[in-house]
């Protein structure tokens, strides 16, 4: 790989490898589609809702703005409708990132810990 502009063409870069995954994203987008976090901002109490059945399991992290993660648990969904609780009320207030993955796709979620 190199660059090239209108000030000139630049050295090439050494050799690295590029690994491509065959993806069309449809599952991706429609186990996004099936979740829902409230309330959001919240005080650490936040429910997570998935409007249909899917995987077997989920697992649901939390990580901080410094990616260490500060709740991690595993789910197994088997209706329809299901909730889930988080309770979060002990870590400090600000911005977190709730992970949730299972065989379908992964989704992340952006949620703030206000007090």
């Amino acid at each position: 790989v190199r660059g090239v502009n209108d000030c000139g063409t630049g050295n090439w870069s050494e050799n690295f490898d590029v690994e491509v995954q065959i993806c069309d994203g449809i599952s991706e987008l429609n186990f996004k589609e099936t979740f829902t976090v409230f309330p959001n901002p919240g005080n650490g109490n936040f429910t997570v809702n998935s409007n249909k059945n899917f995987d077997n399991e989920i697992s649901v992290s939390v990580v901080n703005l410094m990616g260490v993660e500060v709740f991690s648990k595993t789910y197994k969904m088997v209706t329809s409708e299901n909730s889930l609780q988080i309770n979060l009320t002990n870590m400090p207030e600000g911005i977190y990132y709730l992970k949730i993955k299972g065989e379908s796709g992964s989704f992340v979620k952006k949620i703030l810990i206000h007090q």
